[in-house]
């Protein structure tokens, strides 16, 4: 396991554990919740939810109540700012396959009805 995504597990381990002790169950929505978005995280441009220790971390972390979230150049493409000073959140990616172009028996990309290179898995 990566050193960062340890580093992850284990922040999110001890937010968890001292909201606990404070008395909040931070999975749980209070009764009084006007006011406050408790949507989990999602990226703003794919619509994607973020999911497992991602989702626990922004949420738990984030220190606001917008649950939408982009990469800086996921932004610059929509033509949004980024406000000034604010800093990016860790995310822990997992990758379990590449994607590779498809060769012909002569080593030449395979090209598919879209015009473009056939991609392969390859785990």
């Amino acid at each position: 396991m990566a050193t960062e995504t340890k580093k992850m597990y284990e922040l999110v381990a001890e937010k968890i554990i001292e909201q606990l002790k404070q008395g909040i169950a931070p999975w749980q929505k209070p009764w009084n919740s006007a006011g406050t978005d408790y949507s989990m995280p999602y990226n703003a441009v794919t619509s994607n939810p973020y999911k497992g220790l991602n989702a626990l971390y922004l949420h738990l972390f984030s220190p606001y109540q917008d649950p939408r979230w982009a990469t800086f150049k996921q932004a610059e493409s929509e033509g949004w700012q980024v406000q000034k000073g604010a800093k990016g959140f860790m995310i822990n990616f997992v990758k379990t396959h590449d994607l590779r172009t498809k060769l012909d028996e002569n080593k030449r990309p395979v090209i598919g009805t879209d015009g473009k290179p056939v991609k392969i898995k390859v785990e």
